[in-house]
């Protein structure tokens, strides 16, 4: 342990040389001081352009430590203007745009998803879920999407251990049948004990 914690202080004490080493950096700081982080990111963006990795990160850092969404929805439109099949970034900016109550801009990203080359992948439809569940008070419609992303979600091995304390999903803890969910993945838990 002493020599791995002595290898890490060496390796932040190099200057970072690719994108992907300030990445690291970046992420390896975030706990402890997330503002240097975003500085870290940024700094890789300066030096690299566009890239998917670091702004990619940059929009985790701003919306989830930072508590800065517009800035990381800005940081998820400059990553989609160059690759607008990137289903992490939409199914993110879905969640950052139906936080603020933006149902339309999560209508046009969740419309964008169905229909990529790609089928949505598990994280992707988690995000689906909870933009469609952000913004189910506004068209119960979304409610039923947001329960079926969510059911194929978990059965797919993603979320279920999110399901009791993701504030993203909260408006949808009355219905009868996102209990079934959480029925339905404590019991496959269960048995794959």
């Amino acid at each position: 342990l002493k020599a791995a914690q002595t290898d890490f202080q060496l390796a932040m004490k190099q200057r970072p040389k690719s994108s992907d080493d300030w990445v690291s950096v970046a992420l390896a700081r975030l706990p402890d001081d997330p503002e240097q982080s975003l500085k870290d990111l940024q700094t890789a963006d300066t030096l690299f352009g566009v890239n998917s990795t670091v702004l990619q990160s940059m929009a985790h850092v701003l919306s989830e430590h930072l508590h800065r969404p517009e800035e990381a929805i800005v940081a998820l439109d400059r990553l989609l203007e160059k690759s607008p099949d990137f289903q992490k970034a939409l199914a993110g900016r879905a969640v950052l745009m139906a936080r603020a109550g933006k149902v339309d801009e999560v209508r046009r990203d969740l419309q964008r998803l169905t229909t990529l080359p790609m089928p949505p992948t598990t994280e992707s439809l988690y995000q689906m879920a909870c933009a469609c569940a952000l913004c189910s008070e506004a068209d119960s419609q979304l409610k039923k999407q947001a329960l079926l992303y969510l059911a194929e979600a978990v059965e797919r091995g993603y979320g279920g251990q999110l399901l009791l304390t993701d504030p993203d999903l909260e408006l949808l803890r009355t219905n009868p049948e996102f209990d079934v969910i959480v029925k339905h993945f404590e019991l496959t838990t269960a048995y794959r004990k």
